[in-house]
């Protein structure tokens, strides 16, 4: 789950993983799993691949 508003922060809550864009409002930073630093998705793309890719190596 990914957000950045007062809507999204119970989803954040509850969700397995959740991501919080930095210029998000506060509920849904301190609801989140981790704080995007910037404001592109592109980010938990990479490190879903990256972490994929690390698996399959052991």
């Amino acid at each position: 789950m990914a957000g950045d508003g007062v809507n999204d922060a119970p989803a954040m809550a509850t969700a397995d993983a959740s991501f919080a864009m930095f210029e998000g409002t506060d509920v849904a930073q301190h609801s989140a799993s981790a704080r995007l630093m910037g404001e592109s998705l592109m980010h938990i793309d990479a490190a879903q691949k990256n972490r994929s890719s690390n698996a399959a190596q052991y």
